[in-house]
């Protein structure tokens, strides 16, 4: 009987969280996927996402274009991607560094100075996600909302 009870606890648990990879969108944003469809991020519905001869690209920006978000999916184990990058960006301030998230604000290539500049890095399906977010100090609460909501797709 005991064990019947805590089956039937966990399954509703388990049927209530969903998905584990599946990421919320705020009312009033859209997905935004890079191009090989692996990894996305939510963006306000303003943002206009970039593209290649009629191709989504995973990049998007304000009208203003002083604020940018870009989401990459690439083919490498998370630890290498995680020692490559970090020679890349300069850790401004660090925000997670485990095993399964990387995330932090940085300075340096694609970021823009007197801007909140985040880069987030999450264990992908076939390799690593990132996203590199940039928006005006401002705007905090938008960026992190943006780079906090990368998911695999």
């Amino acid at each position: 009987m005991r064990k019947a009870v805590l089956g039937a606890a966990l399954a509703a648990a388990v049927s209530l969280a969903g998905p584990a990879q599946a990421q919320a969108v705020p009312k009033g944003w859209k997905l935004m996927k890079e191009s090989g469809g692996t990894c996305q991020v939510a963006i306000p519905e303003g943002w206009k996402q970039q593209s290649i001869m009629g191709e989504p690209m995973g990049i998007a920006n304000t009208a203003d274009k002083k604020s940018s978000a870009a989401v990459n999916g690439v083919k490498m184990p998370f630890a290498e991607s995680k020692k490559m990058i970090v020679g890349s960006l300069k850790v401004e301030k660090m925000i997670e560094d485990s095993a399964s998230r990387h995330y932090y604000e940085f300075s340096g290539i694609g970021g823009k100075p007197g801007n909140l500049n985040l880069y987030i890095a999450i264990k992908g399906p076939r390799g690593t996600c990132n996203a590199q977010v940039s928006v005006p100090k401002s705007e905090a609460e938008t960026g992190r909302k943006i780079a906090e909501s990368l998911s695999a797709g």
